[in-house]
């Protein structure tokens, strides 16, 4: 006899637990792998559940089964224990020693180990639906409400655990489906549970102060110190313990004296890095960043309104303050740097308190669409994490910004002498910051600059040892006083102008850039600008072929071809029986 109501429960439940158990899963593989490899959990999750529900299709005598109500609460708690070791496995298994790698067997390991819990999921959710049909709209509707739930309770559940004390808690709620489906069917499995889901309830909120279970391995790198790790639905933030010696730089002129300072490195997921400098009030302390190439540009304004995107440590807010700015607005899209520089670290790193200083919590796009004010000085200095979203592959946080859409909406936020800087890193294996250039101009021409030539000045530091380069892109013309002093300032601290409104540097590089045409560019490369309707500023080469078995971007789309034709399409081609739905007991 069916208890509809604990059914329903369960039925929730499951559905909640499955989804929380995805999204978590984006969070911790965007940290222990490869931003782009991240994404293959949606496939696990797909393919998981699609293997479940085809186990229960082949065997339909599950269904008619008089126990099949009890297979339906063993599936869940199944989920609950396989979903704890899989988290268990994922976390000490160490994936790659280099960023642009990964191996093949390893990665095989960790789809099968994370496919399981999927497996059962799909077992749980594809007999709830089926085995009582008659309820099917009701079924249905506890199914999709557990899975909007887990979207809206994500943030929430992130703001109280962190990302592997969450998975533990996750197998917790999936204990408890299975005490729903349990409840009036089995007083074993009502025991258990109850005993499994006070187990891990447990686990979770001992592993919250102990951190027994973290992550080990960060992209093939061993996790070093932390004195502090914070986790929200789009990034896992930690602070590293502070240091003093010479000061970190994005570009350092060679000219720069010697600098001793305290710092504190920030890591964003896997790969991203901001530095915090120390800063009690004393602008002299963080003189050193007059030295960094990335913030040439104001020595070309001074007293100027200064918008910051991406705060990060809060260097670049230091440096408009050491340029005389008359005002400083950071937007930062992360809360819990936001959260670090007005709480736990506010007195390493004053920023905060400076009356000149506005901090401000939103998307940095988000803010300028927004807001009526008109900026002398607009920066945008490495503020990518590549921290994986769930919106789909190569999706980052960062997109939006990285569009011709958003460089005009950033110049139509520029006083009439305003000067829009942007820093990224340049490779000349792959050159991918000509895209930035190209998208420059495409903004500027959209603004009805035919000619984008005297609105755009290209640097970098001799010698390109760093590999970071400085486009600046006036709203106005670049008058002839300002090209003399950026002129000067590269003199004096030995940067290199690869154009400016008035000459061109006599490398080819520079001689086609300057014609700002992407079409020139060697066919090999897609480095036409990243619009709204096509977001993905980061891809920049065809699909590796001829590394599919050893990039990052490969090795995904072959497992996942590997499991679906082994797990899908094989059984059902070796299936020689004609289907029919199968009429389940009333």
């Amino acid at each position: 006899m069916l208890n509809k109501p604990s059914f329903l429960i369960g039925v929730f439940l499951i559905s909640f637990a499955n989804l929380l158990f995805e999204l978590l899963l984006v969070r911790i593989a965007s940290v222990t792998l490869a931003p782009q490899t991240a994404f293959v959990v949606i496939s696990v999750v797909m393919c998981g559940m699609t293997i479940g529900a085809l186990l229960v299709f082949l065997l339909p005598g599950l269904i008619r089964n008089e126990r099949a109500d009890l297979w339906i609460s063993a599936s869940a708690l199944l989920f609950a224990i396989t979903e704890f070791a899989a988290t268990l496995i994922h976390l000490h298994t160490k994936f790659a020693t280099n960023y642009y790698q990964i191996g093949f067997l390893q990665f095989s390991l960790a789809y099968t180990t994370l496919l399981l819990p999927f497996v059962l999921s799909g077992i749980c959710i594809c007999l709830a639906l089926a085995r009582f049909p008659q309820y099917l709209a009701k079924t249905y509707a506890a199914d999709l409400c557990g899975a909007a739930f887990a979207c809206l309770a994500l943030p929430a559940l992130l703001t109280v655990f962190d990302g592997v004390s969450a998975c533990i808690f996750v197998a917790c709620l999936s204990a408890l489906s299975g005490l729903a489906f349990a409840i009036g069917k089995s007083k074993r499995l009502v025991a258990s549970s109850l005993i499994l889901a006070t187990l891990f309830f447990s686990l979770s909120l001992f592993n919250l102060q102990s951190h027994t279970m973290k992550i080990e391995w960060r992209v093939g790198v061993k996790e070093g110190p932390v004195d502090f790790e914070s986790w929200n639905s789009y990034s896992r933030l930690i602070q590293k313990p502070p240091h003093k010696g010479a000061p970190f730089f994005w570009s350092k002129s060679s000219s720069a004296p010697n600098f001793y300072t305290e710092e504190i490195y920030l890591l964003i997921d896997s790969v991203a890095g901001t530095m915090m400098p120390f800063y009690d009030g004393n602008l002299e302390k963080v003189g050193f960043l007059k030295f960094d190439a990335t913030n040439a540009g104001y020595y070309l304004r001074d007293n100027a309104n200064v918008l910051v995107i991406g705060v990060g440590g809060g260097r670049d807010i230091l440096s408009a303050l050491v340029f005389g700015a008359r005002a400083v607005t950071g937007v930062e899209i992360n809360q819990s740097i936001i959260n670090l520089l007005t709480g736990r670290c506010s007195l390493f790193n004053q920023i905060a308190r400076n009356p000149r200083v506005h901090l401000v919590n939103e998307d940095g796009r988000t803010f300028m669409i927004r807001t009526e004010q008109k900026f002398d000085f607009i920066q945008i200095s490495l503020v990518d994490t590549f921290a994986a979203t769930v919106s789909g592959a190569m999706s980052f946080s960062e997109n939006s910004i990285y569009t011709v859409e958003a460089w005009r909406l950033a110049l139509e936020r520029l006083s009439d002498r305003g000067i829009f800087s942007f820093s990224y890193w340049h490779s000349e294996k792959i050159p991918f910051f000509h895209r930035f250039v190209y998208t420059a101009a495409a903004a500027l021409r959209s603004q009805n600059i035919d000619n984008p030539t005297r609105h755009m000045i290209l640097l970098q530091n001799k010698g390109n040892v760093d590999h970071v380069r400085t486009l600046l892109v006036c709203r106005s013309p670049f008058s002839k006083q300002d090209i003399d002093k950026i002129r000067e300032v590269a003199n004096r601290l030995h940067y290199k102008i690869i154009f400016d409104p008035e000459q061109v540097d006599s490398s080819d590089e520079a001689q086609m850039l300057s014609e700002f045409d992407p079409t020139k560019e060697p066919k090999y490369y897609h480095l036409a600008p990243a619009t709204d309707d096509r977001p993905f500023p980061f891809s920049f080469t065809p699909f590796p072929w001829e590394q599919i078995f050893v990039h990052p971007e490969g090795i995904p789309l072959v497992v996942s071809l590997v499991f679906a034709v082994c797990g899908i399409l094989l059984p059902l081609a070796l299936t020689k029986r004609n289907f029919s739905f199968v009429r389940a007991i009333p």
